[in-house]
């Protein structure tokens, strides 16, 4: 048995730790006191890959504003 943090956005589960295990499995679902927008914006931001879009060149914003 493993457990890990989550939250629901609403339509869907979100893990907040990547799930190793990739087996179907049984799981028992808590839903615990609902965020402030605060709560959920820092649980979202603190996703794994909540900022992967950084990754792609095409969102640089800043690059017309560096030097080369």
């Amino acid at each position: 048995m493993e457990t890990i943090e989550g939250y629901y956005d609403g339509q869907r589960i979100v893990p907040l730790a990547e799930i190793q295990d990739h087996r179907h499995r049984r799981v028992k679902i808590t839903l615990l006191e609902v965020l402030t927008e605060e709560e959920e914006i820092r649980l979202a931001a603190s996703h794994s890959d909540a900022f992967k879009f950084w990754d792609d060149p095409r969102e640089d914003l800043y690059q017309d504003y560096v030097k080369s």
